[in-house]
């Protein structure tokens, strides 16, 4: 529906709108983090009631990536096999 995720900030009683750099919702780049611990960083903008986390996508890539290496690396070490699930067009 393009609202932006929530950050809840541990220690602090605030939620986070988070958008990118240009101000948009990054839906897409956080569904690889989605419920997990992490540490975040941006700009915070107050703006009426609202509190907004102004963040680097490239920041959010990579922690996408790294936890996506971590989730291969304990598959391969647990002997799990990892399968993607996705949908393919007719030629």
């Amino acid at each position: 529906g393009g609202i932006p995720p929530l950050f809840h900030a541990i220690g602090r009683e605030e939620y986070f709108l988070i958008v990118n750099e240009k101000w948009q919702p990054i839906n897409e780049e956080v569904l690889a983090i989605i419920g997990d611990q992490l540490s975040m960083s941006g700009k915070e903008i107050v703006w009426n009631d609202w509190r907004i986390l102004k963040v680097n996508t490239s920041d959010l890539a990579a922690m996408a990536s790294t936890k996506k290496l971590q989730e291969q690396l304990t598959a391969f070490e647990s002997g799990m096999t990892i399968c993607a699930i996705g949908t393919s067009s007719p030629e």
